[in-house]
């Protein structure tokens, strides 16, 4: 893909701590399609619950999952945005001393232009920080706005790429 297609997106506030930008060529590893957006986040404050997991899915010989908060994780500043999260999942089935240093990128599908809204990172995951990722990936407004295309019939798309850079699967020998 040409860097052409790659296009800046400024928060509301103009600020850029979370690099967004547009792509056109669709993710690999994996689709997190929400049919009921509205219904989830209310199933969600009815039950108190903060955010809502993916199915488990395998990209560089690891087992992951996706965290929403369609709420935002306030705890983290992201009261007023959808925040998103990569999970290391079975962790606990890992080796003592596992980590492994990944490049991931998180995608929000803008059903209308047909593209796909990145915010992407490179991250240390371990015991003790096995999620990463954004707590103000796309603010409330930009979602529920009707001709930003990202809720479109209540359906929300999010998808995944993840790669890893190095791996160490035991400390101890």
């Amino acid at each position: 893909m040409e860097e052409k297609s790659w296009h800046p997106v400024p928060s509301d506030n103009g600020n850029f701590e979370v690099a967004r930008l547009l792509r056109e060529i669709p993710p690999a590893h994996y689709t997190f399609k929400i049919k009921s957006f509205s219904l989830l986040s209310q199933l969600l404050l009815d039950a108190k619950q903060k955010n809502f997991e993916s199915s488990v899915f395998e990209a560089s010989d690891f087992k992951w999952k996706l965290s929403l908060y369609p709420h935002g994780d306030k705890e983290r500043n992201g009261e007023g945005h959808i925040s998103l999260y990569l999970v290391i999942a079975d962790r606990h089935n890992l080796p003592l001393g596992w980590e492994v240093n990944v490049n991931f990128k998180l995608f929000v599908f803008d059903q209308i232009q047909d593209k796909y809204m990145t915010v992407q990172g490179t991250n240390c995951f371990s015991a003790p920080s096995y999620s990463w990722g954004w707590s103000s990936v796309l603010s409330l407004t930009d979602l529920h706005d009707a001709s930003k295309g990202f809720l479109v019939d209540n359906s929300l798309i999010i998808e995944a790429n993840v790669s890893a850079i190095s791996t160490v699967k035991n400390f101890s020998k």
